[in-house]
């Protein structure tokens, strides 16, 4: 007798479905837990809701604090998608914002350019941060599980010397990087709250994620093939941009959609940090 496996049809209903149990048992473990340190745990799911979502502060916080959370997410789909499993987000996300923290305090850029200034150069340093890993994966097959979860560590502690070093506070002596300039700041929406721009920004480039690997050749020769992986005559009849008939490589693909997730994770950094808040609040 012989067993064979065969991969399900895609089914929106069980992706759903998949979801909500999801959902459910990630509450049914909260509650538990509240259960166990001797709290109501249908009172705690009314104040973490209320906290949340009702009243102004409540509600412009929450929002302010869920766009760096969707755009890292929407890094790790692109890099996941395309079976590149980037665990350095976090190494490559402070790398952004060191950038970000440098180029905000500079007094040589027009203030106009300083905010895509402090975007583009958090983009770009952490795509460098990234180029290793991925340069190791297409070329040497190394893991990248390994290389990009080994560089947060290495990152960290650069990120520490630098912060303990040259940014160091010669009069208090904290840790802290300099402050960046107001103009550097982004603009919020409710006078009085830290409702900024990143949220828009968030909302823009989950609509575009979801074009970009929905509705081009490019994300549908990522999904199908991934990085470095020779396509295989049964996608012969889908038309992307590279035939894969011809047993064309798609590494560039690769490499593309990895810088893709490394530009996309740093935004979120700079949203965060370079919002209106409290004093010293744009420090590392």
């Amino acid at each position: 007798m012989r067993v064979r496996l065969e991969p399900r049809p895609p089914s929106r209903l069980r992706e759903l479905a998949t979801s909500l149990v999801a959902i459910i048992a990630s509450l049914a473990i909260l509650g538990f837990l509240i259960a166990l340190a001797g709290a109501n745990p249908l009172t705690g799911f009314f104040l973490l809701v209320k906290s949340a979502v009702f009243g102004k502060l409540a509600l412009t916080e929450t929002l302010a604090k869920a766009s760096p959370l969707v755009l890292t997410g929407l890094a790790a789909l692109v890099a996941f998608r395309i079976k590149f499993w980037n665990i350095g987000g976090e190494g490559q996300l402070l790398v952004g914002a060191m950038a970000a923290a440098f180029i905000g305090a500079r007094t040589v850029i027009p203030e106009p350019l300083l905010i895509p200034s402090m975007i583009l150069g958090a983009a770009v340093a952490g795509a460098l941060a990234a180029a290793l890993p991925a340069f190791l994966k297409v070329r040497f097959e190394a893991d990248e599980v390994v290389s990009t979860l080994m560089l947060n560590f290495i990152i960290a502690y650069l990120m520490a010397a630098l912060l303990s070093g040259p940014w160091k506070d010669p009069v208090s002596g904290w840790t802290d990087s300099p402050d960046i300039l107001p103009a550097a700041e982004w603009p919020t929406f409710w006078r009085g709250t830290r409702l900024h721009l990143g949220i828009v920004i968030a909302i823009v480039s989950a609509l575009g994620v979801s074009f970009l690997l929905r509705r081009t050749t490019f994300g549908l020769a990522m999904e199908q093939n991934g990085p470095g992986v020779r396509a295989q005559p049964k996608f012969c009849t889908v038309p992307v941009a590279v035939p894969p008939c011809a047993g064309v490589s798609i590494v560039p693909k690769g490499l593309v959609a990895f810088a893709l997730s490394t530009v996309i994770v740093f935004v979120p950094r700079v949203a965060n940090w370079a919002s209106p808040s409290t004093p010293n609040a744009y420090s590392l």
